[in-house]
């Protein structure tokens, strides 16, 4: 009998694993096409340094108003 638990219990850890691994994968994978996008993005339209920093602001404004609105 326990042998057995301790057998479910490394498969459902294994799966956990397998599937926090994926999720990892998808996540950089995600982030490295964003990154990309951006970039070329930036490379298709002149935007100056001033107005990146400005937009980059506003989003980190909006993400800190929304982690306020969620705690």
């Amino acid at each position: 009998m326990e042998d057995e638990r301790k057998e479910l219990f490394e498969y459902q850890q294994a799966q956990l694993e397998r599937e926090i691994e994926n999720l990892s994968w998808k996540l950089e994978r995600e982030e490295l096409y964003k990154r990309g996008d951006f970039e070329n993005q930036m490379d298709s339209t002149n935007i100056s340094t001033q107005e990146i920093r400005k937009i980059i602001q506003k989003r980190f404004q909006e993400l800190m108003e929304t982690q306020k609105r969620v705690n």
